[in-house]
């Protein structure tokens, strides 16, 4: 489907030693594309002089890259690790012409400078004092970033084209489409901002813990939270076009049900209330085959409340990385993904897991608690099989 959109052009400006940075540049512009050009109004088009100059004859090479490719554009990248480039008749270095003609124009200038290591076939003295006095006299007027090499700057390249695609200088230039856009965006991030504020992410590696350890437990507290996210959930408004997220979280809100309800009825609260899984095979007159099946059934609740505890992190990190990939990368970066942890185990120990659904997944594929019991043999990890205490296949795996 055709539609309109403003090309905004990135110039990439470095030395010849960096190209593995060039590629990574124009590889996260390309990714950029895919994922935001129809919703924001804007393609991203990188330029450099290896693809985009024209053989000619008659002007110095530097000239003709910034007279026919330079000029045009709207956002320079300069990277630099070992060299700083190639004297011209105007400068330091083809580089450093072009990093100065674009900024004094007042147009946007990202620069990054590589720290690895550098190996001795690229050790050229000059070159690296030359470096090291541009940096120094630059360092006045502009904010850098470091790197530790090629293999972080995918990373670090990708966060600080999405937050400089935000400043105003972009905004300004978004189509009306685009603006209604970023609108609707508006309630996405409200919606995804609370429900991690509710669920407390930030702290659901430690809370969830407690529902994947050995012996199940939850505060009163945290669960009568977690019964208010449910009924904020349903509560929730969205636009047209977010059917991912309003269906994610109406997945989200299924398993979230159904683990209150298997806790609820598998639980007693106690005088600190916390409910843990009640062991109802103590509670009885001795009678070895009515304990024997209350202790089955006690362990197939304790493993279908830890799986449930797990599907319910797998869910959040399905949530949380569409909203990183497709509108802000930096949500929560300190948080990272939610993990678990499991045990004791026999051999004492805890173990650790971060949750995800298959790469092929393009929704929660939580359908049904009873789905649930056969599916969750397929997920990552599982704490239990089967869809009841009598289910051959849970004796089975219990006696394993």
């Amino acid at each position: 489907m055709a539609y309109d959109a403003k090309v905004i052009r990135i110039f990439i400006a470095s030395p010849g030693d960096v190209q593995k940075e060039r590629n990574l540049i124009r590889d996260t512009i390309y990714e950029w594309n895919t994922i935001n050009s129809f919703s924001r109004g804007i393609v991203l088009m990188p330029v450099g002089w290896e693809t985009d100059s024209v053989a000619s004859y008659g002007a110095p090479p530097q000239d003709e890259i910034n007279t026919k490719l330079l000029e045009s554009c709207d956002l320079l990248i300069g990277v630099f690790w070992s060299k700083v480039g190639t004297p011209t008749d105007h400068s330091l270095s083809g580089t450093v012409e072009e990093i100065k003609l674009h900024s004094e124009k007042g147009k946007k200038t990202m620069l990054f400078f590589s720290t690895a290591p550098i190996p001795q076939e690229h050790n050229d003295e000059e070159q690296i004092a030359a470096l090291k006095a541009y940096k120094e006299s630059i360092s006045g007027n502009c904010m850098y970033k470091d790197y530790e090499g090629s293999d972080s700057f995918k990373d670090l390249f990708v966060r600080q084209l999405h937050a400089k695609l935000l400043e105003e200088w972009v905004l300004e230039s978004d189509s009306p489409v685009a603006v209604a856009a970023s609108k609707a965006n508006e309630i996405v991030k409200y919606n995804i901002t609370k429900w991690s504020d509710i669920l407390e992410v930030h702290e659901m590696s430690n809370w969830i813990s407690h529902l994947t350890s050995a012996s199940p437990w939850i505060s009163h507290q945290k669960y009568e939270q977690l019964e208010n996210l449910k009924l904020w959930i349903l509560s929730r408004n969205w636009e047209f076009n977010h059917q991912r997220y309003s269906e994610a979280f109406y997945r989200f809100r299924l398993i979230l049900q159904d683990l209150l309800d298997v806790i609820m009825d598998s639980s007693v609260i106690n005088d600190r209330e916390i409910y843990r899984v009640e062991k109802r095979y103590h509670k009885i007159e001795w009678n070895p085959e009515k304990y024997e099946r209350l202790a089955k059934d006690y362990d197939f609740r304790v493993a279908l409340i830890q799986d449930l505890a797990i599907e319910l992190c797998r869910a959040t990190n399905f949530i949380l990385d569409v909203y990183r990939r497709e509108i802000d990368p930096l949500f929560l970066i300190n948080t990272g993904s939610i993990f678990i942890t499991t045990g004791p185990h026999y051999d004492l120990n805890f173990h650790f897991y971060i949750v995800h659904y298959k790469d092929d997944e393009k929704s929660i594929p939580y359908k049904s608690l009873d789905q649930f019991k056969i599916d969750r043999k397929n997920r990552d990890i599982s704490m239990g099989r089967g869809k009841d205490s009598n289910d051959p296949e849970f004796l089975e795996w219990n006696n394993r």
